[in-house]
């Protein structure tokens, strides 16, 4: 006895199904995998921020206590390029005793063109640019006597998170369709050789 072959409609219904779940199956999990890997960069940035202040907060204090400021300015010059920071500002609460200023601003921070200047408080630029950073971070720096000296503050901006996070969607968009194609084609041939 020979299998009748099902009607057109069964298979159009088969098919809209096996569509629609493995679409929503792959954009759910393409979804996750989206926000879990921009959760790991975020995360990633923050213990990196973190690590910096850790390290200069030992080694800066130190020298702020001293009074040696072009010391201090070195150390935060390597810090913007080891830690791939747009800027990272320190409030110099010992040197505003001696010039009588509200605050006393230096660092280093990343030009338009990508290098390291020094930092001007009197810029516009700078501000302009601190202000549009993506991630701030600040601590205080403490004497030995636990005397707060001033405060340090490392700036991170959003474009390195913002090219990670199109390559991951990209990565991402295209092993959703390629396994999405797989499934659908290979479930269409499971049902077509149980059906005939």
């Amino acid at each position: 006895m020979s299998k009748t072959n099902p009607p057109r409609s069964l298979y159009t219904l088969l098919g809209a199904i096996i569509v629609m779940s493995v679409l929503l199956v792959q954009g759910g999990w393409a979804y996750y995998n989206y926000l879990a890997q921009k959760q790991q960069i975020l995360a990633s940035m923050r213990k990196n921020s973190a690590q910096s202040i850790a390290g200069l907060q030992k080694n800066l204090s130190a020298f702020i206590d001293a009074y040696a400021v072009a010391e201090y300015e070195s150390l935060i010059a390597t810090g913007v390029e080891l830690g791939k920071h747009f800027a990272i500002i320190v409030h110099d609460y010992n040197m505003c005793k001696i010039t009588g200023e509200r605050a006393y601003l230096t660092g280093r921070i990343r030009n338009s063109q990508g290098e390291v200047v020094n930092y001007d408080p009197a810029s516009a630029i700078h501000k302009a640019s601190l202000a549009r950073c993506f991630y701030a971070e600040s601590a205080p720096l403490k004497s030995g006597a636990n005397e707060v000296l001033g405060k340090i503050t490392v700036y991170i901006t959003g474009e390195g998170m913002q090219r990670a996070m199109r390559k991951i969607l990209r990565d991402t968009l295209i092993n959703a369709v390629i396994i999405s194609l797989l499934l659908i084609t290979l479930l269409f041939i499971a049902i077509r050789h149980s059906l005939v």
